[in-house]
Parts: structure tokens; C-alpha cells; sequence
């Protein structure tokens, strides 16, 4: 999928502190040595719509990923939100790296998944999740695991309100696992109401 974005949009923005810093997230990361998962620290991030280097992380991952669809998405939602199209109070992007420290300069090969988020007066929406495709579940022993996990539970942590989504068919087994209902079968449509 092939996504626009506005350059003029990126390169107006003021600079300042870049990604917001929500909350440490633990995932597992595989050990060569012992051939082993271990813990692993990540840090999840809000995108800072005003932020150059933000919306450059988001569209070089992108590039990155060989344009997965859902994150070619979330990088068109970024350049809407960016743009004042989408409004920045109710539609949040989240991302999680491994980076630690200097989020201020995301660094797209550490971003491991990515989510828009969308919040109104009823249910909040996931609207689309995408993970690194290199560290699926399935994929022939990756270098992380539970990332879609890590993030999917810091979205209920943070909404701490039911969150809908319409879901693919090959996710549908993903999001029941995680505790989501399903509320329309011919459309995939979920619900978790924590």
C-alpha cells in the first residue's frame, strides 16, 4: 500500500521534544547464548504530531517494513493528525522501541509495532495495529516476542474503557486470545470491555 504524506506539513513543524514517553513495557527478547527468551525492556511512545523527527520515524519504518499495510496506514493517520485533518485530542498514535533514552530522536529500525488509537464519546477504537512483520508469531525464531501483546496491554491500561476494533481474518484468533469479544461475526468486529 502506498501512502501520501505532506513533506511541506513535516518540514513547517516546529522542532521540539519529540515522542512522548508513556510507560516501560516488557517483552521477551531471544538470547543467542543460552538459546533462550529473557525478559526485555521496551518504552512505549506517543507520536508528537508537531515533531519532525517523530513523522520521519513512522514513515522510514514504514519504508522499512516493505509498506505493510496497517502501517502504511498509521503513517497516512500520523500526516492527518499532523495536518489538523484528523484532531490531535482524540486520535493518538503509539509506538514501541527498544530505545531507551534520546526519544526525542526515534530511531526507525528500534520501532517494534505501531497503533492508532481513536477515542470519542462511546467505546474507544482501535482503528489499525501493526507489528515489525519480521517478529510475527510464527515467524522462525524472532528476535522479540509479545510485542503485539506489550502494546495491546498498555492500550487497555491506558483507556481503561471498552475498546472496539474490526479485525482481519488472520488476527481474529490474536484479539480473542487478548480477551476481546467478538460482536459481529461477518465483519470481524471485537470488543473488550476490560
Amino acid at each position: 500500500m502506498r501512502f501520501k504524506y505532506n513533506m511541506d506539513t513535516i518540514k513547517n513543524q516546529p522542532l521540539h521534544f519529540g515522542a512522548k514517553f508513556i510507560k516501560n513495557v516488557n517483552i521477551q527478547k531471544y538470547n543467542p547464548k543460552t538459546h533462550l527468551y529473557r525478559d526485555a525492556k521496551t518504552s512505549l511512545v506517543e507520536f508528537e504530531p508537531d515533531n519532525y523527527s517523530d513523522m520521519m520515524a513512522i514513515i522510514s519504518t514504514v519504508r522499512e517494513w516493505k509498506g505493510q499495510m496497517f502501517a502504511g496506514a498509521i503513517a497516512q493517520r500520523a500526516s492527518y493528525i499532523a495536518d489538523g485533518i484528523l484532531n490531535k485530542d482524540i486520535n493518538h498514535i503509539y509506538l514501541l522501541t527498544t530505545q531507551q533514552s534520546n526519544l526525542e530522536k526515534l530511531k526507525p529500525g528500534k520501532i517494534l509495532g505501531m497503533a492508532h488509537m481513536s477515542s470519542g464519546l462511546g467505546a474507544s477504537e482501535l482503528k489499525f495495529f501493526q507489528v515489525n512483520p519480521k517478529l510475527k508469531h510464527g515467524a522462525p525464531r524472532p528476535e522479540y516476542k509479545h510485542i503485539g501483546t506489550g502494546i495491546l496491554n498498555s492500550i487497555k491500561e491506558l483507556y481503561k474503557s471498552p475498546i472496539e476494533l474490526t479485525s482481519s481474518y488472520q488476527a481474529a484468533k490474536f484479539y480473542e486470545r487478548q480477551g476481546f469479544k467478538i460482536t459481529d461475526k461477518d465483519i470481524l468486529k471485537f470488543r473488550w470491555d476490560g
